[in-house]
């Protein structure tokens, strides 16, 4: 098999191949010229909301059923 028919038959998995290596490359490169290198510290503001705390839920006390006097015969 030559190179020309491995690429008519697996073209998507050599693109695929061809994008993830152009990433490797192209995300180290993008963080270091944006300043965002991977040391770089993230700022990002946490909103926190007051949480109310909710009363406490009073269960009831279960019954207890006695046993009803027979009688006797």
């Amino acid at each position: 098999m030559n190179w020309g028919q491995f690429l008519r038959r697996e073209w998507g998995a050599a693109t695929f191949v061809v994008t993830v290596v152009a990433g490797l490359v192209a995300v180290p490169i993008a963080l270091v010229v944006g300043g965002n290198g991977p040391s770089a510290p993230v700022n990002v503001p946490v909103a926190s909301s007051p949480r109310t705390a909710s009363p406490p839920s009073t269960a009831t006390p279960a019954q207890t059923v006695s046993p009803s006097p027979s009688k006797s015969p």
